[in-house]
């Protein structure tokens, strides 16, 4: 059953495949620089609330560094193709500090919509936005849109958009139904903030991609929503045989605030962070915050290949690396799903690699279930490797498959290694039973050696795991009761769980 070497060639495949996920950065490096090395005497157009804004963009030359004054633009900005080699500039006045946006402490070039277009609508490609503002008074829009959502060619789309500290704030009486639809190839978001996204009987989104060739990075970043922080797909797309790829998420903060659990009767709430299509996917160093069962039945992030429709046979999501990351105050954790459950055709997920990560999920506070993870439907190549999941669900892992729709009943060339788990009553549970059995039906091959699971027994699983009492796994940690959940330095478990070291701070 020991299939080490092959599960070591799945995630050395997926590695070289992250390398190749900013694959852009020269782009995006290129369109920074040039942004910064815009010298005093460069060319330059000043604007201010009430000019005419599309007169103004038709007939200033693309080299020329478009300057806005702070203040309110009560109007769309409407951005269309040039026909410079290099970025068009468009900044604010005097360029925000280094750093993370404040929109407390510098006023913006505030484009406010007065219809249902986008505040900001990027139809042509090559563009650089600073220091911008975006919010509509149509609570049903997005407020910033790049490309074209019914693209039938990703040829179509713009390439090559980079926003540097823009802010995008949704209406907190009325709502918002999404921050930014992205459709376009080459998009970076860096040191962005989304707020204040949500909405009550309708879907809600901060950043939305499902027509996009890819080529995307999100950094640094802040992201608020009541229902999905980030999603990728679920509607259909129209460009065939598309597939979102090369896709990194670093550094962020996907957050649903605390405040918001008091007002479930006004907001319907989702998930922090959902693939239903996407490949050569990165997600790193991020904090997701709170999350629990309102419209979904609460867990945070969820991979499930999804063809919502039935007509995007291609859909997929695999070759996805989700690693030194937070996961806190939520119900349940990873929900993971390698083929459509509805039953539509869709491509099977290859490649899912959860590692590093802290988990914290708590049902007694936020309800759900309780679990780190639920997975099912065939997914090849899961890795789970090196997380520590603090727990209080019946089940830590959770196993199925499907009804008789999917072909795909068990779940190949997976691997848990040096994991820290709370067993609870069931630890590794299905339809099939605990421990072996569910490992053994689900997971034929499965390398399962050197976890932790606190308060199970030994003999329901493989030989090479560790099964302390919950006492003495509490004991293990720098302080558990305050949630310093490190491990005390040449404890018995070093070098298992996640490594701190790599984990975002605050």
């Amino acid at each position: 059953m020991d299939n080490t070497a092959a599960l070591n060639g799945v995630l050395e495949k997926l590695q070289n495949l992250q390398l190749a996920a900013t694959s852009f950065s020269t782009q995006i490096g290129n369109a920074v620089e040039q942004l910064q090395t815009v010298s005093p005497e460069a060319a330059t157009r000043v604007i201010s609330p009430g000019m005419d804004l599309v007169d103004i963009l038709a007939n200033t030359p693309p080299e020329t560094v478009i300057v806005c004054q702070p203040g309110v633009y009560n109007a769309s900005l409407r951005l269309f193709p040039h026909n410079s080699p290099n970025s068009r500039i468009i900044r604010l006045q005097t360029p925000p500090v280094l750093g993370r946006i404040n929109p407390a402490a510098q006023q913006l070039a505030h484009f406010r919509s007065q219809s249902n277009l986008p505040a900001i609508d990027v139809q042509g490609g090559r563009y650089l936005l600073q220091g911008l503002q975006a919010s509509s008074v149509n609570k049903f829009g997005t407020l910033v849109q790049v490309g074209n959502p019914i693209a039938t060619s990703a040829a179509l789309q713009p390439e090559g958009i980079y926003f540097d500290r823009c802010f995008l704030t949704g209406d907190p009486i009325l709502g918002q139904k999404r921050g930014m639809g992205i459709h376009g190839k080459g998009v970076a978001l860096d040191g962005c903030v989304i707020l204040e996204i949500r909405g009550q009987g309708q879907d809600t989104q901060g950043i939305y991609c499902n027509n996009s060739p890819g080529e995307l990075l999100i950094v640094d970043s802040t992201i608020e929503a009541t229902g999905e922080n980030v999603l990728f797909g679920g509607d259909r797309c129209l460009t065939p045989d598309l597939v979102p790829t090369d896709i990194t998420i670093l550094n962020s903060l996907m957050r649903k605030p605390a405040v918001w659990g008091a007002e479930l009767a006004k907001w319907d709430l989702k998930n922090l962070l959902e693939f239903k299509t996407g490949k050569q996917v990165r997600i790193a160093g991020c904090i997701l915050d709170g999350n629990w069962p309102d419209a979904q039945t609460g867990y945070a992030v969820l991979f499930t290949t999804k063809n919502q429709y039935g007509d995007n046979p291609w859909t997929d999501v695999s070759d996805v690396v989700m690693e030194s990351n937070i996961i806190r105050n939520v119900s349940s954790a990873f929900n993971i799903s390698g083929y459509d459950s509805a039953g539509f055709v869709s491509a099977r997920m290859t490649g899912m690699v959860l590692r590093n990560n802290l988990a914290i999920v708590d049902r007694f506070l936020f309800g759900g279930d309780g679990r780190f993870l639920q997975v099912g439907n065939g997914t090849d190549g899961l890795i789970v490797e090196n997380n520590t999941a603090i727990t209080n669900g019946s089940s830590c892992v959770t196993a199925y498959a499907s009804g008789s729709v999917n072909p795909y009943k068990s779940m190949p060339n997976a691997a848990f290694r040096r994991n820290l788990f709370v067993h609870n009553a069931y630890g590794f549970k299905s339809d099939a039973g605990i421990g072996n059995p569910t490992l053994t039906k689900y997971f034929p091959g499965v390398d399962f050696v050197q976890n932790v699971l606190a308060g199970g027994l030994a003999k329901n699983y493989p030989v090479g795991n560790d099964f302390p009492t919950v006492a003495a796994f509490q004991a293990a940690f720098v302080d558990w009761a305050a949630g310093n959940y490190r491990l005390i330095p040449g404890g018995p478990w070093e070098g298992r769980g996640a490594d701190f070291l790599d984990l975002p701070v605050g």
